[in-house]
């Protein structure tokens, strides 16, 4: 009457077994089944949520697979939006590939650029040590591993040794220059010469088809030149186009001005010299003229432009990176809160320059303020911590072929900045198109700097760059291995872009 289960009765009760034995029998065959289901059932939902987590983790993990041994150096901007263009497409994206683009994304510090250590590391990273740190402190402005930032003391020191030592060493061969005292010691009587002495070497550039040829080297000008390339070949340039009429330039001070920018250049520096300068100058003409971008595309102010920026791009250079200048605290690091720190120094000193030798005073204000503005962002283009930016602008902002046959398609002023900024940059690295013979003398003169800024390091105590160590063997830019991860990593993806 109160509900308890009957006892069982002996007859039921198998033999040899007593009635609580029975009992757990019969619970157990009850329970186990039960239990069975239920860790099978957590089994399967913990299998499940494992392969959730597993699925997402293979599909990064097998697009990572597909590009292993593949260096690729599209920013995370450039990735996103050639996913979209292939969804407007209706093409299909693997899912993988789709997730690793939005990852790449969220965790970018710099969407305008690939993340080199990680590319680099992606693809089995084909080049040495020395070489991957150089690849990535050049084209990361905020790259300062392997540097030790000097104290307050040191960077005192350091001041004091540049003043003394080695600004006052680089600027043995230069003419004149102009910095601390610009403003006062450049009045407008000082562009008032008339200087016509580059004329005579009309028919020599003539024939050496100067702004023509994409190939020229300005080095075989030296016995022709003397030690003025930089005049002699911006003048003619300048004349053959046609833009001192065009744009009512002052000559004379025009030829002045460039002058003094040419004294500016350390003609002890074995590469950012002012046949640097001259090289770099006429290798964008050719380039705007042999394509045509110029007059289709540009304008002759933006040409006018483009060409002060060339003259100009490496004014008062050191000889030393702007990484070695920031970490060493010099004073032009300091001037220029450690932003493109050369790049600064020198449109800071040229523009006003230019200023004061008014060779443009019959133009209208809004054209000078249009050619300041190009040449402020060329100049500052030319940085390699700019690099990337660059190339993914110039791929995701201008039409593939802006210029087919007799098609022409406008361009907005902020894609001519940036074609601008882009030929800039091929004709800085220009010498890289040359003979082999002709691009290895560049390069010989570039690891000269670079085993000088080395030395400079170890002095100062301060770890010392990235192919700079002379005492490292086959360290320097010069060396094949060397050569061939720039040109992986720099050239080729520029002029691809």
């Amino acid at each position: 009457g109160d509900g308890a289960p009957p006892t069982p009765s002996p007859q039921n009760v198998p033999s040899g077994t007593s009635g609580d034995d029975f009992l757990s029998r019969k619970i157990a065959y009850v329970l186990f089944p039960i239990l069975g289901v239920v860790l099978f059932a957590c089994a399967a939902a913990a299998i499940i949520m494992w392969r959730k987590k597993r699925s997402m983790t293979t599909l990064i993990r097998e697009e990572i697979e597909k590009k292993v041994g593949i260096l690729s150096l599209e920013s995370p901007v450039t990735r996103a939006v050639n996913v979209l263009n292939r969804v407007s497409n209706r093409e299909e994206v693997p899912d993988g590939e789709a997730l690793s683009v939005s990852l790449e994304l969220i965790t970018s510090k710099d969407v305008m650029k690939p993340n080199l250590t990680n590319k680099l590391a992606l693809c089995g990273n084909p080049y040495n040590e020395d070489l991957s740190k150089y690849l990535v402190q050049t084209t990361d402005e905020a790259s300062t591993s392997g540097y030790r930032k000097p104290t307050r003391k040191s960077q005192e020191s350091t001041r004091i040794t540049h003043t003394k030592n080695s600004v006052s060493r680089c600027f043995c061969g230069c003419v004149g220059i102009y910095t601390e005292e610009v403003s006062k010691s450049n009045t407008c009587s000082d562009f008032e010469d008339t200087v016509s002495e580059y004329d005579h070497l009309t028919p020599v550039l003539f024939q050496k088809k100067l702004g023509d040829n994409l190939h020229f080297n300005v080095l075989s000008l030296e016995s022709s030149v003397g030690r003025t390339p930089l005049v002699t070949c911006t003048m003619h340039l300048i004349h053959r186009l046609g833009l001192i009429t065009k744009l009512n330039i002052v000559e004379n001070r025009l030829v002045v001005f460039l002058k003094k920018v040419e004294a500016g250049y350390c003609q002890s520096n074995a590469y950012h010299n002012n046949f640097h300068a001259a090289d770099v100058t006429q290798r964008l003409i050719a380039m705007l003229c042999v394509s045509k971008a110029y007059p289709l595309l540009l304008s002759d102010l933006e040409m006018f432009s483009g060409i002060l920026a060339a003259a100009i791009h490496d004014y008062e250079h050191l000889g030393r990176s702007n990484a070695f200048l920031v970490n060493s605290g010099h004073s032009f690091a300091w001037q220029h809160n450690d932003r493109h720190v050369m790049e600064n120094r020198s449109l800071c000193v040229c523009l006003e320059l230019m200023v004061a030798a008014n060779f443009t005073q019959h133009m209208d204000k809004e054209s000078r303020v249009q050619m300041r503005k190009t040449i402020i962002f060329m100049v500052l283009a030319t940085d390699m911590a700019e690099h990337f930016r660059v190339i993914t602008q110039l791929t995701q902002q201008l039409p593939q072929s802006p210029l087919v046959g007799d098609v022409v398609t406008a361009l907005r002023d902020d894609q001519k900045t940036v074609m601008l900024e882009a030929a800039l940059k091929v004709a800085d690295i220009g010498h890289t198109s040359l003979f082999w013979d002709e691009h290895q003398q560049w390069v010989e003169g570039l690891q000269k700097e670079f085993f000088a800024q080395g030395d400079e390091e170890r002095d100062l105590g301060i770890t010392i760059s990235p192919l700079c160590d002379r005492n490292v063997e086959r360290n320097g830019p010069a060396f094949g291995e060397n050569q061939v991860g720039f040109f992986d990593v720099i050239v080729e993806p520029l002029l691809k872009g």
